[in-house]
């Protein structure tokens, strides 16, 4: 998975995540119909995605889970890697 990841997740994940400057109420923006479908595509997107293809890689041999780990642990990681952090 290095190249998947190196050369097409990170460039597309860095040009996402260039910055952005805010302008005007942050109330507004984040309330809005845009606003909320960042936020949904976010935590319920990225979870989403991140059980869907651990499950799938795990179910197809690809891969295994970490020794003493559970789908539990799976899913708040997926969870937490939605919330995202600013520089």
């Amino acid at each position: 998975l290095y190249p998947l990841v190196y050369f097409v997740i990170m460039p597309i994940f860095a040009f996402a995540n260039a910055g952005l400057t805010i302008e005007g109420n942050l109330f507004t923006m984040i309330t809005s119909s845009i606003g909320l479908g960042v936020i949904a595509g976010l935590v319920l997107g990225k979870f989403i995605g991140i059980s869907l293809v651990s499950r799938i890689i795990v179910g197809l041999g690809i891969s295994k889970l970490p020794v003493g780990s559970t789908w539990s642990q799976i899913y708040g990681a997926s969870l937490m890697a939605g919330i995202g952090f600013y520089r």
